[in-house]
């Protein structure tokens, strides 16, 4: 019995906290309402996280030390934190969710319910609610990085590129500009690649981000070469229709070259990157393995009772029945067979023999499962900055009013690749080039990859140096928290 799950989609707790249940705690279940909240972090991550044979025992690493002098939010942030520094990467000597800033798990996290009782649906399930634009320094200039489709921004007909001369009035700074990325309006003086200067009010609204920035056939010195860039891997229902747009037109030429530019995308629901890697596939792939999850050993033996607290909810987050009863989370199929995902052919395109990725530090998860799990069957090769790092995904757990997001699988490929902890390293190291627009064939990254096609320079030349000092990005979430799990499959 198999049903999809959008990417953030977490579990109704039927109790106040699920310790109650689990005979893991040496103690009775009596305390405060934080108390329980520490237990039960510590108690899941005991059965759930990839990592928990690291975890010492409940007494040893006693979880209510969290809350002494400390607000309860703080005592869970530390607790989750130090949690997830447990477990050492022997490659590198550092723990595998080493912090990027001080006091922040690379991967684990906890969120707020707000208010929602059967599920947790993160930004990228629901509609956006902001300006739709991102802003990058680039030495003294601001420049604007990407424009979401239907946003405010995109109406306006901004594009990435345009250099931002004021902001409400007053000359553009790194400052103005950090601030006015999560502002609700702005009045921005902007100069177009021709020179041409106009004033933009901005407000915030509300719209659907299909995240496709540019589809573009572009001339090769020989034959066309296709050209995607892909802002995030939004819900299937969204991003469907210009996905199978821009294939149709990709398909229409049959390239033998693609270029895929993830430089931004910061992965989003697996169902889309899934969807993704069956258009970019050839038929005769039907059947090989894209990729696996792999839980840790309590799991694949479905010896996790704590989940029994965790209903297994819908997409609409209603209640699945199994065999007459409930199901819960611990009625699902955690084995290494029943998480292996194959190929099943999309649309019209069987011609791509090499796949070249532009990426950079916000290229994570959903977007780096991509690139893994497409190298045992192209030539891929990587254009940019080094990406992010995040072979592994989570399910969401309620406790209480909280979600709890703990790494719970490992991604691998086809030759059971996978450990990208560190993040892919680029064949070729080119600064992103923000003040032209995607698609551009002057465009640093994209001039790069051309010229390798075309045959200019060495595919996978290493030693190319950057073209410019790396910009700024501002207001970007390069910690990529969006979960990879939307495949469930219950026990039969």
């Amino acid at each position: 019995m198999k049903f999809k799950w959008s990417i953030w989609i977490s579990f109704l707790l039927t109790g106040l906290l699920a310790c109650r249940k689990n005979n893991a705690r040496p103690d009775a279940p009596s305390g405060n309402r934080t108390q329980l909240t520490l237990d039960s972090i510590y108690l899941y991550a005991q059965q759930t996280y990839l990592w928990n044979e690291a975890l010492p025992s409940f007494a040893s690493f006693n979880p209510r030390k969290y809350e002494a002098n400390a607000a309860e939010r703080s005592a869970l942030d530390r607790e989750i934190f130090d949690l997830s520094q447990l477990k050492v990467n022997p490659l590198t000597g550092f723990a595998y969710e080493l912090p990027l800033f001080a006091g922040v798990a690379k991967y684990s996290y906890l969120t707020d319910q707000s208010g929602r009782t059967s599920q947790s649906v993160a930004a990228l399930s629901e509609p956006e609610n902001n300006l739709g634009i991102g802003l990058a320094v680039s030495g003294s200039l601001i420049f604007i990085s990407y424009v979401n489709p239907g946003s405010a921004a995109f109406k306006s007909g901004l594009e990435r590129g345009d250099q931002v001369l004021e902001i409400d009035g007053m000359a553009a700074t790194a400052g103005l500009a950090e601030k006015m990325t999560s502002a609700a309006s702005a009045v921005l003086t902007c100069k177009k690649p021709d020179q041409s200067v106009r004033k933009v009010d901005l407000a915030k609204s509300v719209y659907e981000n299909h995240g496709v920035f540019s589809v573009k056939l572009l001339q090769g010195s020989r034959n066309k070469v296709a050209y995607l860039a892909l802002g995030q891997f939004n819900r299937l229902s969204v991003s469907k229709t210009e996905l199978d747009q821009a294939f149709a037109l990709f398909s229409s030429v049959q390239p033998a070259q693609l270029i895929l530019d993830l430089r931004y995308n910061g992965g989003g629901f697996v169902e889309s990157a899934e969807y993704l890697a069956n258009l970019l596939a050839g038929s005769s792939l039907n059947g090989q393995v894209i990729y696996s999850e792999h839980f840790n050993d309590l799991l694949q033996r479905g010896q996790t009772g704590i989940l029994k607290n965790q209903a297994y909810l819908n997409d609409q987050g209603q209640a699945v029945y199994l065999n007459g009863k409930r199901a819960t989370m611990a009625d699902v199929n955690f084995s290494v067979a029943a998480n292996t995902h194959t190929f099943k052919k999309q649309g019209a395109l069987e011609s791509l023999k090499e796949i070249y990725f532009i990426v950079g530090p916000n290229t994570a998860s959903a977007s780096e499962l991509l690139i893994n799990s497409l190298k045992p069957y192209f030539q891929v090769k990587l254009t940019g900055s080094r990406t992010y790092g995040k072979p592994v995904g989570f399910f969401g757990i309620n406790i209480d009013k909280y979600i709890l997001y703990l790494s719970n699988f490992e991604i691998r490929n086809a030759l059971g690749q996978g450990g990208y902890y560190s993040g892919f390293v680029p064949d070729a190291v080119v600064a992103d080039d923000v003040s032209k627009n995607f698609g551009d064939p002057a465009e640093a990254c994209l001039a790069m990859v051309l010229r390798q096609i075309n045959g200019a320079v060495a595919a996978g030349n290493s030693s190319v140096p950057l073209s410019a000092a790396a910009p700024r990005l501002l207001g970007t979430d390069a910690a990529a928290k969006g979960m990879l799990k939307n495949h469930l499959n219950l026990k039969n």
